[in-house]
């Protein structure tokens, strides 16, 4: 899969000040899901993504020259048609069967874990990575989610404080593309490939995206499938460009020596399973 890895997006004035200190002290909110990953403040959420950004410096993109490692270059590029991502997603287990704990599950991937669990305070800090990167006056569309009943994601809220200022002049195309049949989450290991999404989705009836330029927003990309299906779909219906950018590309780690974690396979499944 062709996809550029960006090292060190963070805006430097957010990255040195990520969050208001009057929300920094509230814990963030698991009422709505019993998370695997330990409870975080919002401080701990934003110092998560910005250490992770700090750290990445990976470029996986061979078959585009690239204009600039500047993600806000290149998704004001409409000539890029590479996968752009922000950072790396560490599956929770390298053996779910057996319960095998991922040594590399990091503050990062537990972010984009948060993040699928709608934590508002995650999703926020998302927007505050995004938004110094986002071109002003350009349409942001979503990658839908794989269940046809399911109208939301973290993802998707993050996408609508990206359009709500309109100072960058945003146009929300965020739910243009449906899910009308649902398909299996990767965590099924179910076959997934680009023409399954092509058959589950389409365009939102009766809305027009003509010569628009449209970023494709994803939270996690594995294989590329979906996010490419979504900009043919985007493209057949008129888009001028269409850019592509995931918050992470998922990383498959080898398995740990099994001592070396501690591996309880009558343990019943949870919620980080949905997402392994």
């Amino acid at each position: 899969m062709n996809t550029t890895t960006i090292a060190n997006p963070m805006n430097p004035t957010i990255a040195s000040n990520p969050i208001n200190t009057t929300t920094a002290s509230n814990p963030v909110n698991t009422a709505a899901t019993t998370t695997p990953v330990n409870t975080a403040t919002a401080t701990n959420t934003t110092n998560s993504i910005n250490n992770h950004q700090n750290s990445s410096s990976n470029t996986t993109d061979h078959d585009h020259s690239m204009p600039s490692t500047s993600p806000h270059r290149l998704l004001a590029d409409p000539s890029y048609t590479g996968i752009i991502t922000l950072g790396a997603y560490h599956r929770y287990y390298t053996d779910r069967l057996h319960r095998i704990r991922n040594s590399k599950f990091d503050g990062f991937s537990t972010e984009l874990f948060n993040l699928k669990c709608m934590n508002p305070w995650t999703i926020r800090d998302f927007y505050k990575m995004l938004n110094p990167i986002i071109p002003r006056g350009i349409s942001i569309c979503t990658v839908p989610p794989s269940k046809s009943s399911t109208t939301t994601s973290g993802i998707r809220e993050v996408a609508k404080l990206l359009c709500a200022d309109p100072y960058y002049g945003r146009k929300d195309r965020i739910c243009f593309l449906i899910r009308k049949t649902s398909i299996p989450n990767h965590s099924d290991f179910a076959p997934r490939n680009k023409s399954t999404h092509l058959l589950s989705i389409i365009p939102a009836p009766g809305v027009s995206i003509k010569g628009e330029r449209i970023i494709l927003l994803d939270d996690i990309t594995t294989t590329g499938f979906s996010l490419k299906a979504c900009r043919d779909i985007l493209l057949l219906a008129g888009a001028a460009s269409v850019s592509m950018l995931a918050l992470a590309q998922t990383i498959y780690d080898t398995a740990p020596e099994p001592e070396a974690l501690t591996v309880n396979v009558n343990n019943p499944l949870t919620v980080e399973d949905i997402y392994a």
